[in-house]
């Protein structure tokens, strides 16, 4: 499927291991600095735009 990337979501600043250390932007596998992206053609994917390629996610939302 392709994909094209479109608004900046978030950037990785933080990484943590423990679940109370989470907030905006902390990731425990993604490099801090990784771009997250909203993709034009579907409301349920994004990009995270990596050292090693683009990483599609399906975006899934808790709370």
């Amino acid at each position: 499927m392709k994909l094209t990337k479109d608004i900046l979501v978030t950037e990785i600043t933080h990484q943590s291991n423990k679940g109370k250390a989470f907030k905006n932007g902390t990731a425990n596998k993604l490099a801090v600095g990784t771009k997250i992206f909203r993709v034009k053609e579907r409301n349920d994917i994004l990009i995270a735009e990596a050292e090693r390629g683009d990483i599609r996610f399906y975006q899934l939302v808790e709370g």
